[in-house]
């Protein structure tokens, strides 16, 4: 990162020189050809950068380690962070679900697993219910094994 905050700095410095030297230039014709030409050193020195990014001569003071990550690693990684992601978003969406048909819950949990061909499917549901609202258990089992083709199971606390 310290090529990019060099660059930052050098346009920064630039810009302020400029402005500083278009603030005491003398109005009339000296006023407009100093600010062309402020104008084009600021145009050059942002221009630069990008220049020496294309010749591939510009460092951008970032060390990528050398060693390789496995691509049954880094597919593993993926798949975990999909599996964490769409279980959060299918927990949020049940829940909503419940809340609108006024069915109190303590928590739910839902479990997805990758099958063989990469599908992703419900392992399990568990939703945890306060004892008033255990007399729902009927409508709840219906509501997930409608939306998720999967019996829930259902706990008392």
């Amino acid at each position: 990162m310290s090529g990019i905050a060099n660059v930052a700095a050098i346009v920064c410095v630039s810009s302020l020189a400029c402005s500083i030297l278009g603030a005491i230039a003398p109005p009339g014709l000296h006023k407009k050809l100093t600010a062309t030409v402020m104008g084009l050193f600021i145009i050059c020195v942002m221009i630069n950068p990008i220049r020496e990014l294309c010749s591939g001569s510009f460092d951008f003071g970032v060390t990528v380690p050398q060693e390789s990550v496995s691509e049954e690693n880094a597919r593993s990684a993926y798949e975990e962070a999909v599996l964490a992601e769409t279980e959060s978003s299918l927990e949020a969406t049940l829940s909503a679900m419940l809340a609108q048909r006024k069915i109190d819950i303590i928590s739910l949990k839902i479990n997805l697993g990758i099958n063989g061909d990469g599908g992703i499917y419900v392992a399990s549901v568990r939703i945890y219910i306060p004892e008033r609202s255990y007399t729902r258990s009927s409508e709840i089992r219906s509501l997930v094994s409608e939306q998720l083709s999967r019996e829930p199971e259902i706990i008392k606390r």
